[in-house]
């Protein structure tokens, strides 16, 4: 089964890693630098069934400075950065807006006694220190524990007594953020690019046994479905399915994928084109229910905001051929309880997880 497939895969790719291929191993000891064996395997399956990434139009596994430049463009990355010329330049840029002996001179003046004794032995510490320890000194300064901007850096009694100080310390801070934010790109981009290049080969592997043993999985047969639908032949193919058509019913449609919503509707095209073999006269219809907030297959590349944008776009196209469209909003639920409702409604406020609402 696909399981064991992928197990096979897995084993004689980390096999190839241990034995021959220097660059997987160092894939791999930087993705193990950064997750335990235990997330190993479920972020694997996750890089899996992003196929449509890590694979061409044709199926075929796509190259791994391909995957490099579609991770530096999406994560504004240049490939060529290091994290020592980051820190270099993160540091001269925040020191260009305020020194840090000129910060602790300030606070050691017109700070209070304890902030005094604390910030002697910081700068002592910073003058001692290299460049990732004096980066880490400034995100203390700057940053809680949960990496949330501190309201007040150093005391009021200091700014008040240097009042030229403040628009310094938010352009340093300016700095220090966009440094933090180069550098975490950089490091999203490396652990993710090492976990793509395991994955290619995995998948390559897997793709392999597949085809030795002819079979296809589910993926396959929505991904070929889609091509086929796609080729410059399909009208043939569109226009006997049409004869069989009435009516389509998509239930959960949030965990339908864009694939499936592509093939959707081609197989649809006709319902509004006023063309197709049927009676004109018999009108067919489409109903789509769902809910965005139930859903659970992104594994199997469910995009829950694809909802409301077919909804959109088939409301447009009933109303430019001037046939009915109903947007049914079900604000009632008779399975749940409102304690349920509400909290997951509070799941919800949180901006990143309202994403993919529509």
């Amino acid at each position: 089964d696909k399981a064991a497939a992928i197990e096979a895969a897995i084993s004689r790719t980390l096999g190839l890693a241990s034995h021959e291929d220097a660059a997987l191993r160092s894939s791999l000891d930087l993705v193990a630098s950064a997750i335990d064996d235990q997330r190993f395997r479920g972020l694997i399956d996750k890089a899996l069934d992003s196929a449509r990434f890590l694979t061409d139009e044709g199926g075929i596994v796509r190259s791994r400075q391909a995957i490099s430049d579609d991770l530096a463009r999406a994560l504004e990355v240049d490939p060529a950065w290091t994290r020592e010329q980051l820190r270099r330049e993160g540091l001269a840029a925040i020191g260009a807006a305020l020194d840090f002996p000129d910060l602790a001179a300030a606070v050691l003046a017109h700070g209070t006694e304890k902030g005094k004794v604390s910030w002697s032995r910081l700068s002592q510490t910073y003058a001692q220190s290299d460049d990732n320890a004096r980066l880490g000194i400034w995100r203390e300064l700057f940053l809680t524990e949960k990496s949330e901007p501190r309201k007040k850096p150093v005391t009021s009694g200091v700014i008040d007594a240097v009042p030229s100080l403040q628009p310094r310390l938010e352009a340093a801070f300016g700095a220090f953020l966009e440094h933090h934010e180069r550098i975490n790109a950089l490091v999203t981009f490396e652990q993710s690019l090492a976990l793509f290049s395991v994955a290619r080969l995995i998948l390559a592997d897997y793709s392999a046994a597949k085809r030795r043993m002819a079979v296809l999985d589910y993926g396959d047969l929505i991904q070929r479905t889609r091509e086929l639908f796609d080729s410059v032949d399909a009208a043939w193919l569109i226009y006997k399915l049409d004869a069989g058509l009435d009516h389509l019913l998509v239930d959960e449609a949030q965990d339908t994928s864009r694939d499936q919503w592509a093939i959707l509707n081609r197989l649809t095209s006709e319902f509004l084109s006023g063309e197709g073999q049927r009676d004109l006269r018999l009108a067919r219809t489409i109903f789509a229910v769902g809910d965005e907030k139930q859903s659970i297959y992104g594994f199997q590349g469910a995009a829950p905001e694809e909802f409301g944008k077919q909804r959109f776009d088939l409301g447009r196209r009933f109303h430019d051929k001037g046939d009915p469209f109903a947007d049914v909003r079900l604000t009632v639920s008779f399975r749940s309880t409102r304690d349920v409702i509400e909290a997951v409604d509070a799941v919800f406020a949180n901006p990143m997880a309202f994403k993919g609402l529509s």
